[in-house]
């Protein structure tokens, strides 16, 4: 007994030695403030640090070569007439930037908005902007998570192990979001077994590798990755990344061609993000003899929305349906200037309905297919670039058909490099 409560403090006193190391990494980077602000005032470090500090410590303190304990900043600070309830000391910030990994972690979009909201209050901090990218990434804001990832980047430098571990993490989903799967693929390589050591920082290390490799063709690779996330997730009973695993899982297995159709728990669906249960959504409707029954259920919203209707429109054309035909080309129409999708949807409809094969293909070419290539999605690309080909050698144009054949297959074979 008593030996298991030595082991207990010691494990205790460990961590927190190790949260105490951090505090004093970000320390330092209060000096680069106290500088800039002594100088603005225009006081000498002799005036600054009188009857707190020796003139030789400031200097050090404002060279990045000392740290201020917690006291002695919040004297130098009022001496300097900052606004010390706008400052984020290092605790809070690292107590701040654990809630921003566990939120992102259980997908908690409502704990996470209040944080924003009390970090709001706050001068600039690495550390509260990497929280800010976070939340952005949550809540699939990519611009702002852009604009603060690119930030952030030029200070990566200001960061300790734990600080730059949860900025790549929010990177990796950042770069998910995008669809920008081989860049986030390259810090996966670059930062595995890197990483600071965290359960909830590994899962999600974890999960977003098996997304990623699922989406570059990597698929079995992957597999170990998802076996470690799902574990994790189900420890904590975290339900919403566990139906994104099962979810992800059955994508993939469309993806390597899996055409059977899959069973479908639709009370999964509201666990899952708007854009990947589109995306789920349509795929699992490309392999059903039914497939209103997963398109009805798309969320109206998102370029994925359009596709979803665009294949409902061009079901009833082949079916000669003109009233369901006509009604679904006016709301795609209708939706066109709110989306705003590189895709013209109705462009495409009247082109097929018109069976202008020529002007079908190099829409395809010129647009259809670089868009899917841009999104780097394998499995759609491969699809339009079958009906490329289709399209091609109906004319007998089979040098440039060979052309396209290839085309997809050096995509893959560059993205497993």
């Amino acid at each position: 007994m008593k030996e298991e409560k030595f082991m207990t403090a010691k494990i205790k006193s460990e961590f927190q030695k190790r949260r105490e190391e951090i505090c004093k990494f970000y320390y330092y980077s209060i000096g680069q403030e106290i500088k800039r602000r002594r100088l603005e005032m225009k006081l000498t470090q002799e005036a600054l640090a009188s009857e707190i500090i020796s003139n030789t410590y400031l200097s050090k303190v404002e060279n990045n070569q000392a740290m201020l304990n917690h006291d002695n900043s919040i004297l130098i600070m009022e001496k300097l007439d900052m606004d010390i309830s706008r400052t984020a000391f290092p605790e809070d910030a690292i107590e701040y930037l654990d809630k921003a990994i566990e939120y992102l972690f259980f997908r908690d979009i409502e704990n996470y908005s209040l944080l924003i909201e009390k970090i709001s209050k706050y001068n600039f901090s690495i550390l509260l902007e990497i929280i800010k990218l976070g939340y952005h990434v949550l809540c699939c804001d990519l611009e702002s998570s852009e604009r603060i990832f690119n930030e952030v980047f030029r200070y990566l430098n200001n960061l300790d192990n734990y600080g730059f571990s949860v900025f790549l993490i929010f990177g990796i989903y950042h770069y998910i979001g995008s669809s920008k799967f081989n860049e986030a693929k390259k810090i996966i390589d670059m930062i595995e077994g890197k990483l600071y050591n965290d359960l909830m920082i590994y899962a999600l290390f974890s999960h977003g590798k098996f997304i990623v490799y699922g989406n570059v063709g990597l698929v079995m690779i992957g597999s170990e990755s998802k076996n470690i996330a799902l574990q994790i997730f189900s420890k904590y009973y975290n339900i919403k990344r566990v139906n994104e695993v099962f979810m992800w899982t059955q994508i993939f297995a469309i993806y390597e061609g899996y055409t059977k159709e899959q069973h479908t728990n639709f009370e999964m669906l509201d666990y899952l993000p708007d854009e990947e249960r589109n995306l789920y959504l349509i795929l699992l409707s490309m392999q059903s003899d039914n497939p209103d029954k997963y398109l009805d259920s798309l969320i109206k919203k998102g370029d994925l929305y359009l596709l979803g209707l665009f294949l409902k429109a061009k079901r009833y054309l082949n079916e000669n349906n003109q009233i369901e035909y006509k009604k679904i080309f006016k709301e795609i129409d209708s939706n066109f200037y709110i989306i705003k999708p590189k895709i013209d949807y109705c462009k495409m409809l009247n082109l097929i309905k018109n069976k202008n094969e020529p002007l079908l293909k190099d829409y395809l070419i010129n647009t259809v297919l670089p868009e899917a290539i841009n999104k780097q999605n394998i499995y759609f690309s491969r699809l339009i670039n079958n009906r490329i080909v289709e399209n091609l050698e109906k004319r007998s144009r089979y040098k440039d058909s060979t052309t396209y054949r290839t085309k997809i297959d050096n995509m893959v074979k560059e993205n497993k490099k």
